[in-house]
């Protein structure tokens, strides 16, 4: 099997991210701001200020209703947080069983002598976050039992956007010198908690326009890299949605909280392998937010809490052509 260290990978993967298409339901929209906003909000305020004061409106009762309500928020999503944690381990288990059968499965059908011949990778080489590989607290990478523990946060007090992926990374290389034709399968397992919070104010409630907003999502997904072409060129299968999130303030602030858990499979079928070639597949879990004065936090680390993609399975389709298509050729 080809080694592919993960300097080579990552350089790779930078060379190519260009050309990777933008995933659907991935795309990452930045916010709508510019110096004009803000300083029609700046505007706004300086005109209403005087005249609710007048009518009687006092800040400092409303700055303390506010902080009563969203201190209450905040007990609230924390006892959700703490009954996921305690779940955690419980959900690990059964996640765990699930693929061990999956496993047990595979290795039942690989030893068939039949075709589609299978092949169990039975473990990533790399297990890597982007672009923060900080969020990743701690991993493991075994037979059957490959791990990350991550937990992502983001916030501000003004606009930002912005995605946190946790990639596996698998390989597969083809020793002809033909075209292979493969089918891939795996899944992706995810226990965890994510939480989307806003901050309300005065202004958020009075314009729609100025309203802060929080939006978390989480979807997984496979893509394929065809490694022998340089830079690399990417296939992806559809994604699958783990989550969302959408926390919107007004006067008061908002949060939304989800405990995470489930497995997630991803399949492409009839996929093309260059003669000698070696296919990188790369199974990501992808969280992407939007947030405008507000916080997002997606815990896949504290507890029994993790995200694990134990093995890959290709069975290959294809065999050696004989006669004249021994010397046939792939086109487009």
């Amino acid at each position: 099997m080809p080694r592919i260290n993960k300097s080579e990978l990552l350089r790779a993967l930078a060379a190519a991210e260009a050309s990777r298409p933008v995933h659907p339901g991935l795309g990452r929209v930045p916010p709508l701001t510019s110096p004009k906003l803000s300083a029609t909000q700046r505007a706004l305020e300086q005109q209403l200020r005087p005249v609710l004061v007048k009518a009687g409106f006092k800040d400092r009762r409303f700055e303390d209703l506010r902080k009563q309500h969203d201190a209450e928020l905040q007990r609230a999503a924390e006892r959700e947080h703490s009954a996921a944690v305690r779940r955690s381990a419980k959900i690990r288990k059964t996640l765990r069983a699930g693929a061990a059968n999956r496993r047990r499965a595979a290795g039942t059908l690989a030893n068939l002598p039949v075709a589609p011949f299978l092949t169990i990778i039975d473990k990533p080489f790399l297990i890597w976050a982007k672009p923060r590989s900080g969020i990743i607290f701690d991993s493991q990478i075994a037979p059957g039992d490959s791990w990350a523990k991550v937990k992502a946060v983001a916030g501000t007090g003004d606009k930002m956007y912005g995605s946190d992926n946790l990639s596996f990374y698998f390989l597969w290389d083809n020793p002809s010198d033909y075209y292979a034709v493969i089918d891939a399968s795996t899944f992706i397992t995810v226990n965890g908690f994510a939480r989307a919070e806003c901050d309300g104010g005065f202004w958020s409630g009075l314009d729609p326009q100025f309203s802060h907003y929080s939006y978390f999502s989480c979807q997984t997904y496979m893509t394929l890299w065809q490694w022998s072409d340089q830079p690399p060129t990417p296939s992806v299968t559809a994604s699958q949605t783990v989550f969302t999130l959408n926390a919107e303030a007004g006067f008061f602030g908002d949060k939304k909280t989800t405990p995470v858990s489930g497995s997630f499979d991803h399949d492409y079928t009839h996929y093309v392998v260059n003669p000698r070639g070696v296919v990188v597949f790369e199974v990501v879990l992808a969280m992407n937010y939007s947030i405008y004065d507000g916080h997002i936090l997606g815990d896949f680390a504290e507890g029994s809490f993790d995200i694990s993609c134990p093995f890959m399975v290709v069975g290959l389709l294809s065999a050696p052509p004989v006669g004249p298509m021994a010397t046939s050729t792939v086109t487009a």
